[in-house]
């Protein structure tokens, strides 16, 4: 399993907002708070990630080293605010670098590295069912997941 952690949606924004001042500063206001529930939220799924043996990868980065927007987001030249914060194609294929990078280093070298250990994939026989790769990638399928894990890890008191 490749699990995606999750990006700012509106950190590349605020970068191209910051020559409107009077907007520029809300933008920034906006990305901060977004970003202290992001760090969390990363916080969550790495260690979700670490106890579930997952691949973590890293899509915040990706995202925060994006050559243009990689959301919907953005302010279009009638000057409308798009506050949307789902990924455009630009940010999918981010993602999907991210991921199969993950995965095709798995694949090649038949092993796992969660938190810095490494383990080694087992094949399994023949008949048995094949590995299951799954992503998800930001937004509600990661954060019911962590959710989810960190009420579970609670309930047993851990």
């Amino acid at each position: 399993v490749v699990l995606a952690n999750q990006y700012n949606p509106y950190s590349y924004l605020v970068k191209e907002l910051s020559k409107f001042p009077l907007i520029g500063a809300g933008a920034r206001s906006i990305s901060q708070a977004f970003e202290v529930g992001v760090r969390g939220l990363n916080a969550a799924i790495a260690s979700v990630g670490e106890q579930m043996g997952c691949t973590v990868v890293d899509v915040y980065a990706a995202f925060e080293d994006a050559q243009e927007n990689p959301c919907n987001a953005d302010l279009s030249a009638a000057m409308e605010l798009n506050l949307d914060f789902h990924p455009n194609a630009y940010g999918h294929s981010l993602i999907a670098q991210v991921v199969t990078a993950a995965a095709n280093t798995q694949m090649e070298t038949g092993a796992r590295t969660v938190s810095g250990q490494t383990t080694q994939l087992t094949q399994r026989a023949h008949g048995e069912f094949p590995p299951v790769w799954a992503m998800l990638a930001g937004g509600a399928g990661v954060t019911a997941l962590a959710a989810v894990a960190w009420l579970g890890t609670r309930r047993r008191g851990k």
